[in-house]
């Protein structure tokens, strides 16, 4: 099982791991301490030390869509 070295400084990481539906813990289970660490587009645009990420991309680069927020 690898982990994502970047998940402590991840605004989506940190302002969602709380969460513990079942879709989001698969998703960090999967992207942030499971065998997609590298195809995270987080991870990719850390890893290129970009400096602005919005806190709601997912790790597949797409935006959080407000219904997936409203699960717990």
């Amino acid at each position: 099982m690898q982990t994502c070295e970047f998940f402590r400084r991840c605004e989506f990481y940190n302002k969602f791991s709380q969460k513990n539906s079942v879709a989001w813990r698969g998703l960090f289970d999967t992207y942030c301490h499971g065998r997609l660490v590298g195809h995270c587009e987080r991870f990719k645009l850390y890893s290129a030390e970009t400096r602005s990420i919005s806190d709601e991309m997912m790790p597949n680069g797409q935006d959080l869509p407000p219904a997936f927020k409203l699960l717990q």
